[in-house]
């Protein structure tokens, strides 16, 4: 009897451990998404935003991410997340204008390289390398 207590005593955590690390072995083998090298580049002034987030806010707002000091360009006017399936920009309220080539967004819109987005007097330009 003793003999079974001592080996129970030995197995039970080594076979604990080896459980836990079955379980966690998947989790730790995943990268995470790489943003890769995405950037806002202002048309007016060639400033260039890099999004080093998987959301950023773009305003007027010195605490936004992407601060543009404009008249006519809201506090909280827009933000810009990146999905699965790629990057969107979406309005922060129905009465502040954004456009994307032009066109004026409803809720949200999916960017591509290349995209012009209206920031009230602010033309941004959208690259994903």
């Amino acid at each position: 009897m003793d003999f079974l207590t001592d080996i129970s005593r030995i197995l039970l955590p080594v076979l604990a451990v080896l459980i836990l690390g079955l379980c966690l072995w998947p989790l730790m083998k995943r990268r995470p998404l790489s943003l890769g090298m995405v950037r806002l580049i202002n048309s007016a002034n060639g400033d260039s935003y890099k999004l080093t987030t998987r959301e950023v806010s773009v305003g007027s707002n010195k605490k936004s991410d992407v601060a543009l000091c404009y008249q006519g360009v809201s506090r909280n006017h827009a933000v810009i997340k990146c999905e699965k399936d790629g990057w969107y920009i979406r309005t922060l309220r129905p009465d502040i204008a954004v456009t994307v080539n032009g066109r004026r967004v409803n809720k949200s819109e999916m960017l591509k390289t290349g995209d012009k987005i209206g920031i009230g007097p602010i033309v941004l330009i959208f690259e994903n390398r």
